[in-house]
């Protein structure tokens, strides 16, 4: 694996002439000597148009390359272009992850001989201590600027400018960006390569899965002060030197500022030194801390969701009579959701991608009442079919339904609940839908109070999932203080053994007698 020497700002030399970037490169006179440039298709483009070479002219200034063609084609095309590059001189060069692991394999065997080779023959020619009077020195100094250092081997995730909304719609992934770029890496690190080109928001997540040593290279980077341009997932320097990354692409804020050396320097500030005002560490803060919840497991974020809508509740003084007749210290209200749109829509996401990993062959949602007919309805709009509920109470007037929605015999449907504690609740609406004739696969829901077994479900052999469980969402609750201490006792007695009240206060247990009986009315 190639490594990188240290934290590295890059250039965008994106220009379209010679001049342009011969003037930049005057400009940049007063930076680091060995800066790195990014040449892109544009400028790498005309060069082969007006007849000039961009990596040639900017390694003569005796800066580092970057050559961000992003190959992607048949696997023998691509590793053939691959050492046309090598030639050229670049010191990295990149290739599109998704265009398989055989095509990065024959990229990575292909760069490593061919520099490997190189080596070996510079070392020969130079064995001779008067190699510079030997007719052979010309080849040497052909030699010298590709072995270096041998080329550093990137993968393309998905594109800075690319949002989730387009990646999930227009390019039909079904995942979102991080996931897309965590699996993408991980594809990357299999096939040999150094590393990948990511967002900021995905570094963290990349580094996790694949490593510290797998290299991040960073574009999408503007100061605090800066436009967003055409860019939708961004950080700033500092931030991105905080969540690791080993190198950022900066363009326009270098190339279009009016001293670019002045910026180049506090971007390298920033960046390499790690030098931040009050307001850019503050904004790192939050953008790590925002990126770490995204990379939760959805069992976990789920959780986290529900506590930050307020659904999650304990209460050992005056516990809460489930509809089991069991009394709990513990209550998880997810219509608490209506209220939170952002923490309902990552839910109701999370609930979408249960029904299509666990039921692909679903062709109708049914949500349980009252507690998830309108979850219900969000998963089915989610994954476009069509949705339906069962009426505790048959109509009593216009059509007399007891079954609202798809009625087709045979119809393979879904059941989503809230909240799946004995299962009592769940399997009323099968069973309805069941003399109905639709045929229910099974039943998804948002929390199991997996403190209580699911025993109606069970004994009658239905099949089930959830995204996250009681005792997932109490843990995290006593981590942020809502169990306290003095309550941590009570929850673990009750965990062990719902159906043992000795829990309770004396002063609990009456509360819950009265609340028994006034059932029983």
């Amino acid at each position: 694996m190639s490594k990188m020497e240290e934290k590295s700002v890059i250039i965008a030399c994106d220009f379209d002439s010679k001049k342009k970037l011969e003037d930049f490169l005057d400009k940049m006179e007063g930076a680091d000597p060995n800066f790195y440039c990014k040449v892109g298709m544009e400028l790498f483009d005309t060069g082969a148009l007006e007849g000039f070479k961009p990596v040639q002219m900017i390694k003569e200034r005796g800066h580092k390359v970057f050559l961000d063609l992003k190959l992607k084609d048949i696997p023998n095309t691509v590793k053939k272009t691959a050492k046309v590059l090598i030639n050229a001189g670049a010191n990295m060069i990149n290739v599109h992850a998704d265009g398989g692991l055989v095509m990065m394999k024959e990229v990575v065997d292909t760069v490593n001989q061919t520099w490997e080779d190189y080596k070996k023959e510079f070392d020969e020619l130079t064995a001779d201590e008067h190699w510079m009077h030997q007719p052979t020195s010309d080849r040497v100094w052909e030699l010298a600027p590709i072995v270096e250092s041998k080329p550093i081997l990137l993968g393309v995730t998905v594109l800075t400018s690319m949002s989730n909304e387009e990646l999930q719609n227009e390019i039909g992934v079904n995942r979102t960006s991080m996931e897309q770029v965590v699996a993408l890496a991980k594809l990357c690190k299999e096939a040999g390569m150094d590393g990948v080109v990511c967002s900021p928001q995905e570094i963290m997540a990349v580094k996790e899965a694949c490593g510290e040593d797998f290299l991040t290279i960073t574009p999408g980077i503007r100061f605090i002060d800066s436009k967003k341009d055409d860019q939708t997932r961004i950080a700033t320097p500092y931030c991105a030197s905080e969540m690791g990354s080993n190198g950022i692409v900066v363009g326009r804020p270098i190339t279009g500022a009016e001293n670019p050396v002045e910026s180049y320097q506090r971007c390298k500030e920033e960046f390499v030194y790690g030098v931040g005002n009050q307001e850019e560490i503050d904004n790192a803060k939050v953008y790590i801390n925002t990126m770490k919840q995204k990379m939760l497991e959805p069992s976990d974020a789920v959780a986290l969701a529900l506590i930050e809508a307020g659904a999650f509740k304990v209460n050992t003084e005056d516990p809460y009579l489930l509809k089991s007749g069991i009394a709990s210290p513990l209550y998880c209200n997810n219509r608490a959701l209506y209220c939170y749109p952002e923490q309902q829509e990552l839910v109701m996401k999370y609930l979408a991608e249960l029904v299509r990993e666990y039921y692909p062959m679903c062709e109708a949602v049914f949500g349980t009442p009252m507690s998830a007919i309108s979850f219900g309805a969000l998963v089915a709009r989610s994954l476009k079919l069509p949705f339906g509920f069962y009426r505790n109470e048959k109509k009593d007037h216009g059509l007399n339904n007891d079954i609202e929605g798809p009625k087709e015999e045979g119809t393979k449907t879904v059941l989503i609940e809230d909240l799946i504690t004995s299962g009592t609740s769940s399997l009323q609406s099968i069973s309805a839908l069941r003399e109905n004739r639709l045929n229910v696969l099974g039943v998804c829901g948002i929390v199991d109070n997996n403190f209580i077994e699911s025993t109606k479900l069970i004994e009658n052999g239905i099949d089930y999932h959830t995204i996250t469980t009681m005792s997932k969402i109490a843990h995290y609750a006593g981590e942020k203080g809502i169990i306290t201490p003095e309550q941590y006792d009570q929850v673990l007695a009750y965990e062990n053994n719902p159906h043992d009240e000795s829990w309770m206060s004396k002063e609990a247990a009456e509360k819950i007698l009265i609340k028994r009986e006034n059932k029983k009315k």
